[in-house]
């Protein structure tokens, strides 16, 4: 039979482990809609896109701008599929490293 510890350590793990997922779908979701759109945009020729004030249709910045959105899926991807003990492992360093943390 396996016991449940209910400790404060435990329980602020888990909470921030759930965090840490819930912020990767929201990055999944939020950067599919981007990436969607800025990929219609890109295969779109007549496609305009404002770019430093000035609006234009060039290619390279195009991609640019959707190479830039792909980045959020592929964070929201790492951290919805990290295993359990890996975040453990990156709390608990960031607890010991952080210099406000109480001791």
């Amino acid at each position: 039979m396996v016991r449940k510890i209910k400790n404060k350590a435990f329980v602020k793990i888990r909470r921030k482990r759930l965090g840490y997922r819930f912020v990767g779908w929201w990055f999944l979701i939020l950067g599919l809609f981007m990436s969607v759109s800025f990929g219609q945009l890109l295969l779109e020729p007549e496609g305009v896109l404002n770019y430093n004030g000035v609006d234009t249709t060039d290619f390279d910045i195009k991609l640019n701008s959707f190479l830039f959105t792909l980045i959020f899926p592929v964070i929201g991807l790492v951290l919805i599929l990290i295993p359990k003990h890996r975040i453990n492992k990156l709390l608990v360093l960031q607890a010991r490293m952080n210099p406000f943390s109480s001791k």
